[in-house]
């Protein structure tokens, strides 16, 4: 993109995986087949609006009998939630948005053509109490705030993420994508992170 490095705009796209899956190296230049691509067509199926990353936290100030400013603060909770729109109604990716496994087979059936008969995919729209699974995130741009060339890569590893299906409403309408929503709400894990590529880091 060019300098300044550090102004950064343009697409990401993202992956999941079963839990437990290995992140791939930052200079890999596609995750492994474990990875399941979101969109047929990565962020050419992201909606314009693009893609959210939600870091909030809430604290308390503590304040002492003595002053009338706060003394201390406490953090109390954070959150981190990913969140998109993507133009792809695939069945697979629409069983993802809902909370099913990151599988290639997810929890979709596929009947075969017969005679007669049209072939066709299922996905079941009825809910057990426990069908939330629980993913690997990972979100990649190829872009860099430190540099260009080899190094032009962030990755966001999110080791523990589920997508409760909270917000998926498809809309159908004329001259507009039906889109699946994706907001996926960030479990906490010790290995969270966000990796930048960097020159100078040899």
């Amino acid at each position: 993109m060019g300098a300044p490095f550090e102004v950064i705009a343009g697409p990401i796209e993202a992956w999941v995986a079963p839990l437990l899956t290995a992140f791939p190296d930052m200079d890999d230049a596609d995750p492994a087949v474990d990875w399941i691509w979101l969109g047929e067509n990565g962020a050419k199926n992201i909606a314009e609006s693009g893609v959210s990353i939600h870091d909030a936290a809430t604290s308390n100030d503590w304040r002492a009998l003595g002053t009338t400013m706060a003394v201390k603060n406490f953090l109390v909770s954070e959150d981190l939630r990913v969140e998109f729109d993507l133009d792809d109604v695939r069945l697979e990716m629409w069983s993802i948005a809902r909370g099913g496994p990151a599988t290639t087979a997810s929890n979709v059936t596929t009947v075969a053509a017969g005679v007669g008969t049209m072939g066709h995919k299922d996905l079941s729209l009825v809910r057990d109490l426990d069908s939330i699974n629980t993913v690997a995130l990972l979100l990649r741009q190829k872009q860099s705030a430190y540099g260009e060339g080899a190094f032009k890569m962030t990755q966001y590893e999110f080791p523990k993420a589920v997508c409760p299906g909270d917000g998926v409403d498809l809309v159908y309408v004329k001259g507009t994508p039906v889109a699946v929503h994706f907001n996926f709400h960030i479990l906490y894990d010790p290995n969270i992170i966000v990796r930048v590529g960097d020159a100078a880091a040899t």
